[in-house]
């Protein structure tokens, strides 16, 4: 996954920024938390950086936090009394509590 955040996502949002392309602030920190959001498991090891006055895209790759959270990688069994939500919908509720 990595690969296409930073091989293609990120190079090609840089470039467009780069040569002019996208110029908008505003414009350009949507396609960021659009990005963001698109590949949550990966954006959470690569903090992005935009400075506006420079026109300069840099992220960095947070090694250790990656390297921790491939240690806990594996499989979980999750306990739930809620009926109304589908496995997936579980799954991503729990994904999206503070801390994990």
């Amino acid at each position: 996954m990595p690969i296409l955040w930073t091989g293609s996502c990120l190079d090609k949002l840089k470039k467009r920024i780069e040569t002019g392309h996208l110029k908008n602030s505003d414009k350009i920190h949507q396609v960021l938390g659009r990005l963001q959001e698109r590949y949550p498991r990966v954006a959470r090891y690569y903090p992005l950086h935009y400075e506006a006055e420079q026109q300069k895209l840099s992220w960095r790759e947070e090694a250790d936090k990656k390297r921790i959270a491939e240690k806990l990688d594996g499989s979980y069994v999750l306990k739930t009394d809620r009926l109304d939500m589908t496995a997936d919908e579980i799954w991503r509720t729990y994904i999206s509590l503070p801390g994990f």
